[in-house]
């Protein structure tokens, strides 16, 4: 009884065992290749958004500042204006303020 074993007869165990493996190594590369692809452009996409929502923000905060600095014209406006309407009637109706009372003198010290 000869047990001597060749390639030639090990050929086919070797390439059942080998086979699978070096395929499932090359499914599981492609398989993290695509995987890694849309992460990528995922990614991309999201800085995309937060690009656009930060220009957006930024214009906001400027519209925000504007629209501040107008309302803050036009009150400073409105109140130099009404200080000077009533000054004018002030003068017309020739309003004069209270005489101001020495420190020492109180109305049980006149009486």
């Amino acid at each position: 009884m000869e047990t001597t074993i060749t390639f030639a007869t090990l050929a086919p165990v070797i390439a059942a065992v080998v086979g699978p493996m070096l395929l499932f190594a090359a499914a599981t590369m492609r398989y993290q290749h695509l995987d890694s692809s849309k992460t990528r452009d995922l990614i991309d996409r999201n800085r995309e958004l937060i690009d656009r929502n930060r220009e957006r923000s930024e214009q906001a905060h400027k519209e925000t500042r504007d629209l501040l600095d107008r309302n803050y014209r036009e009150l400073s406006g409105s109140l130099g204006d009404a200080r000077e309407r009533l000054s004018r009637m002030e003068g017309y109706l020739r309003a004069q303020p209270p005489p101001s009372q020495p420190a020492g003198d109180t109305d049980v010290e006149a009486a």
